[in-house]
């Protein structure tokens, strides 16, 4: 017999007459995919909370105040690039975030979790400065241009002049094509004529734009050491500065952040490593890669500049899917908003992108460019959030849970009862999940499965609230107050200020149905309990 109508059942619905449930629950709950895309909504109401995780680079320009407005659009992590500044320069870019999140905690009256992160040069080959860092050079189609490695040039590129940071040009033949990233995220292509000492002539196949620091791609293998001088020393700063996260870039196989992990000391065995797979050899030792690090970025331009473009869309849907497996969190970029770095709107093309990216299962989203240079970075952020909450509903949640839980019995406890909680959040369409947790592992565990809503995370140590912002469908709440001396006193305390989280960010209603995952006593590895509850209109935190 089918429950009795409750008086908050309306909630469930987009519309007065109860024909249409929100965020697509009815296609959600399809019985097979064709059922479930013909269950699609257009008048189904939105989810309140993005669920996917909004990466984004700061540049010189990041001040104080526009940190703030970009926490306030919607900012999950902050990302500054070493190959873009020196290292005083981005501890200067560090101090700036640590400061705008500072106000902007006092403001909403509670810590507000935003994870930093250094992408280190690594083996990467780049162009030297153009005269103003600005200003943008034009090589044309059929004309020819030299490239150096001469130092003197290195402060003084031109069009008929470039400067790469790299220190062989022995493996480099005539005939060979070198590729650099223009401003639009494609590729310059340049064919090398004649190469004399420390100068490559080179003749230009398309034309285009490109500015200081640019990334360079070669036809031909270079040889490289796994972790250079200069990469151990980003990484000893990302240790003083007690940063979040490190990118490693061109990660080609897992010994890579072994290694890196490796000069981590004991007190920043808390730093997750980032691989970013950005050639073939990283892509075809992907599952140990995913095997050995805390997440794994698509770097889409950097592999279509080796692979055949129409390539990387089968690369991404693959490494997505692995990582989904493997409960390792995925990050798409760049090319994510690319034209709003010089327009105010996203293209077609674009929103398809991110919603194809969505309903595969990524985590993150990186906007580079749109925010550290170009010229609307709040609008940018504020158009994927619309567009991350318009594409989250439209996943085949059902196929999707399925597919995950699919395991050899028997399984560890947590794993259970984590299943337990996304499954009976779906089935009584609650607000949030509430689990309080100590290393944030049971709050990973639950965002591993897929929930449609919310897991809110309560957690009393700042590196761990940080470090939860790049997994999907975790908001991170940092609690401070003072324990209790009863374990369930303190225990209630903690859910309790996580459901007035929600309710202050407006996606939990009064009569809302609440899943709390919680332990039974004290310390970590004892979450074994689950309870629904609901939520009523005067539980709140003071």
């Amino acid at each position: 017999m089918d429950c009795p109508p409750l008086p908050w059942m309306i909630n469930f619905h987009s519309t007065q007459d109860g024909t249409i449930l929100n965020q697509q629950y009815e296609a959600a709950f399809a019985n097979d995919y064709i059922q479930h895309l013909c269950k699609i909504n257009v008048d189904s109401a939105l989810p309140k909370k993005r669920l996917s995780g909004i990466i984004c680079s700061v540049g010189p320009k990041a001040t104080p105040d526009l940190l703030e407005n970009m926490m306030e659009a919607g900012m999950s992590i902050a990302v500054i690039k070493l190959a873009y500044c020196s290292m005083a320069e981005a501890k200067e870019l560090i101090q700036n975030v640590r400061k705008a999140v500072m106000v902007y905690s006092m403001k909403l009256g509670r810590i507000y979790s935003l994870g930093i992160a250094i992408d280190i040069k690594g083996p990467e080959i780049r162009v030297g400065k153009v005269k103003d860092d600005n200003d943008e050079l034009e090589l044309l189609k059929g004309e020819t241009t030299k490239l150096t490695n001469d130092p003197m040039y290195e402060e003084f590129v031109t069009k008929d002049m470039i400067y790469v940071n790299l220190k062989d040009f022995s493996t480099i033949t005539p005939g060979d094509k070198i590729l650099i990233s223009d401003t639009t995220n494609g590729h310059i292509s340049l064919s090398a004529q004649k190469i004399v000492g420390s100068v490559i002539k080179c003749l230009i196949e398309n034309t285009g734009k490109f500015g200081s620091k640019a990334s360079v791609s070669l036809e031909v293998m270079v040889n490289t050491v796994l972790i250079n001088d200069e990469d151990k020393e980003a990484i000893e700063f990302c240790m003083q500065e007690r940063v979040t996260f490190i990118f490693m870039p061109f990660v080609e196989q897992a010994e890579v952040i072994r290694e890196a992990r490796s000069l981590l000391g004991k007190e920043s065995r808390n730093i997750l490593m980032v691989a970013k797979i950005e050639n073939s050899v990283g892509v075809y030792n992907i599952d140990s890669i995913i095997e050995e690090s805390d997440g794994i970025l698509i770097s889409r331009v950097a592999l279509a500049s080796e692979l055949a473009p129409e390539k990387v869309i089968v690369i991404q849907k693959m490494i997505i899917g692995k990582c989904n497996k493997q409960g390792v969190p995925s990050i798409l970029a760049p090319s994510v908003l690319a034209t709003m770095a010089a327009n105010p709107t996203p293209t077609s093309a674009e929103i398809a992108d991110i919603t194809n990216a969505i309903t595969d299962g990524v985590d993150c989203f990186w906007l580079s460019r749109e925010t550290a240079l170009g010229i609307y970075p709040i609008e940018s952020i504020k158009a994927l959030d619309s567009i991350c909450r318009t594409a989250e509903p439209l996943m085949y949640h059902t196929q999707m849970f399925r597919d995950l839980t699919v395991t050899v019995t028997p399984v560890e406890p947590l794993y259970a009862i984590s299943i337990a909680a996304v499954e009976a959040a779906m089935k009584c369409s609650a607000g949030a999940i509430l689990v309080a947790t100590v290393t944030g592992r049971s709050a990973k565990l639950i965002a591993r499965f897929r929930p449609k809503c919310p897991v809110i995370a309560i957690t009393r140590y700042a590196h761990v609230s940080r470090s939860l912002t790049m997994w999907r469908a975790i908001d991170a709440v940092h609690y401070i107050k003072k324990p209790e001396e009863k374990w369930c006193a303190d225990i209630e305390k903690r859910i309790q200020f996580g459901i007035t989280h929600g309710k202050t960010k407006g996606y939990i209603k009064t009569g809302d149905a609440l899943v709390l995952v919680m332990g039974s006593k004290m310390g970590t590895g004892f979450t074994n309990a689950l309870k629904i509850v609901y939520a009523s209109e005067y539980d709140t935190f003071e």
